[in-house]
């Protein structure tokens, strides 16, 4: 599994500014090839199975459920964001279709997107984490997750532990939704006590809150775990490509590309950011965006689907639109499921007071981050 290690690279250079004796012009970045992980026992999978296909039963029985033959739903991304930002999460698995363990990998699209493990687990979903700073965003409850396709509730999981970072045998919070068609789609991981009011035997439509994006069960960070199977209970990768053996066509209304390369966020901070190693499970972005003049700026731009020799270029603005300073650069990885790259600059002590403009293009793709400097509005610190 050292294909899954988090992997940290970080590039120092620094100068010395004599005018503000301090350091600045330093810069690092930290990626990671596969993220946010989960597992499943087979008894625990067993018991979620058995337990879903009885309340469907009773479902039926009592004339809650009503099952008819006909084609696949196709699915609308399950995630939403409360943020403004360009984008909020990334996907570091998606079914593993060889069954051959460990170590013995394939994905939909002929790739080694996904894992297993010794004990014999194949991973049997779709893992969408929210980024950058899961933690943080769960916490504040920014990324929600919402029905794919509409469907009746057959099962529902709540009230178990949300603060998960490594593997365990903790249950999960978890809603499943079983569609018109017969087939059943399994949202897991979710946070404690967010899942939707509605209880099992309830109809939600596509697009309906169902909970907000957590870590509970086994689980290594905030994400979804999202596993689909069909009307005849076989496991379906909802992606279509030239390696998905389980399925000819895509569930999505619109396939997003394996590969979708762009920037989640800019931000400036206080210091350079970091991320909390397991057992702690608490971010500190650390945002700033209120400045004097002397003082260091730290700046930067958070990736999903970074891949290597993709350029960006960035550009600090004063606030009559004169370039304060810019700068370009790439990654020389592969891949980066998510990664974050920073650079800090000293303001000059007698720096233009007003909005300043953190603008970097990526992609084709132009994103602006606005701050400020000796700007009395901010004095008190409001953001």
């Amino acid at each position: 599994m050292n294909k899954y290690i988090l992997s940290l690279i970080v590039f120092i250079a620094t100068t010395t500014v004599a005018m503000e004796k301090v350091e600045s012009n330093k810069s690092g970045h930290f990626g990671l090839e596969g993220f946010q992980h989960d597992q499943m026992s087979e008894f625990d999978r067993m018991y979620y199975w058995s337990l879903n296909q009885q309340n469907q039963r009773d479902l039926v029985d009592k004339g809650l459920l009503t099952l008819k033959k006909g084609a696949s739903p196709l699915f609308a991304f399950p995630l939403r964001t409360s943020t403004n930002d360009p984008g909020f999460y990334g996907i570091s698995n998606f079914v593993d279709l060889d069954t051959n363990f460990p170590n013995s990998l394939q994905d939909y699209n002929c790739g080694t997107r996904t894992y297993d493990l010794n004990s014999g687990y194949n991973h049997q979903g779709i893992d969408i984490f929210t980024w950058p700073f899961g933690w943080d965003q769960m916490d504040r409850g920014l990324i929600t997750v919402h029905a794919a396709a509409s469907g009746t509730i057959t099962a529902k999981f709540d009230g178990n532990f949300d603060r998960n970072c490594t593997f365990n045998n903790d249950q999960w919070n978890a809603v499943f939704v079983t569609h018109e068609d017969g087939s059943v789609a399994w949202y897991g991981h979710m946070k404690k006590n967010s899942l939707t009011s509605k209880s099992i035997g309830q109809t939600v439509v596509e697009g309906e809150y169902l909970g907000t994006v957590g870590s509970s069960g086994s689980s290594t960070g905030p994400h979804l775990h999202l596993e689909t199977y069909n009307s005849s209970s076989q496991l379906i990768e909802p992606y279509s490509g030239a390696c998905n053996s389980l399925n000819n066509t895509s569930w999505w209304q619109s396939q997003r590309p394996y590969y979708d390369s762009k920037i989640n966020k800019l931000a400036t901070h206080a210091a350079g950011p970091t991320l909390p190693s397991c057992p702690t499970t608490i971010d500190n972005p650390q945002y700033k965006d209120n400045f004097v003049g002397g003082e260091i700026v730290y700046l930067a731009r958070y990736y999903q689907d970074q891949l290597q020799g993709q350029v960006a270029n960035m550009v600090i603005r004063r606030p009559n639109g004169s370039v304060f300073q810019s700068w370009s650069d790439s990654s020389n990885v592969a891949h980066y499921s998510a990664s974050y790259w920073w650079n800090s600059y000293a303001l000059p002590v007698n720096a233009e007071s007003g909005e300043w403009i953190f603008e970097t293009t990526f992609q084709g793709v132009t994103n602006q981050h606005k701050f400020y400097v000796n700007d009395v509005i901010f004095a008190n610190g409001f953001e």
